[in-house]
């Protein structure tokens, strides 16, 4: 049945994530996890968390439009949109120590032997690779923004996936690889129009930048 959903928020770092208490959580290991305790079920897997809450508000008769287009093959691009970013992008699909990252890692996982490695780490071709992978993955997303949001007029689960991945692209790029500011947006202008137009100007995205941004800093 649907839940209503009181929600807070803990942060956890990289190292906790590696702990027992949080493997309890979540096995996998990563983050997002959503625990519920009305039913002490947890979900893992951010489009699993996204869904539920999406349907949480559908069946609560929330206010405002879905986030899930209504027609089919709307609905199917918000898919592709949202497979393209996990797939090729945001998964390494392995949770086993060493050299096994998601491919946008190669911005901020350490190199093999420094002082900052815990589980995880990228040798300089690894790293090269998963940065052209990057290049090309964005590409693509170019080619799948309908504009001024993925889907098109309305916002939808396609937006909040990509969203955060491009503020880390924004905030690392830069810093890590010495790139221009906004540089990951070179010759593509539905992205750039898509981020700065579109999810800038949604007070909740803004949130949203803003805490990512400053918890990176």
């Amino acid at each position: 049945g649907s839940l209503c959903l009181d929600i807070s928020r803990r942060a956890v770092t990289h190292e906790n994530q590696c702990e027992t208490w949080f493997r309890s959580v979540n096995p996998q290991g990563k983050i997002p996890a959503l625990s519920i305790s009305q039913t002490g079920q947890v979900l893992w897997e951010s489009q699993v968390i996204l869904q539920f809450l999406e349907d949480s508000h559908v069946a609560l008769g929330g206010e405002g439009r879905a986030l899930v287009p209504l027609a089919p093959l709307d609905r199917a691009h918000m898919r592709l949109v949202v497979a393209t970013h996990d797939l090729y992008l945001a998964s390494p699909n392995c949770t086993q120590p060493g050299a096994f990252t998601h491919t946008q890692g190669c911005m901020y996982v350490p190199p093999p032997h420094s002082k900052h490695v815990t589980t995880r780490w990228i040798d300089r071709p690894t790293r090269a690779a998963k940065l052209r992978e990057c290049w090309k993955q964005l590409d693509v997303l170019e080619s799948l923004c309908r504009g001024p949001f993925f889907c098109g007029d309305d916002v939808s689960l396609a937006d909040l996936t990509v969203f955060p991945t491009v503020i880390f692209f924004l905030f690392f790029t830069p810093r890590v690889f010495g790139w221009e500011d906004g540089a990951v947006f070179h010759g593509r202008p539905r992205l750039k129009y898509w981020f700065e137009e579109g999810m800038i100007a949604l007070p909740a995205a803004r949130r949203v930048h803003d805490e990512v941004t400053t918890a990176l800093l």
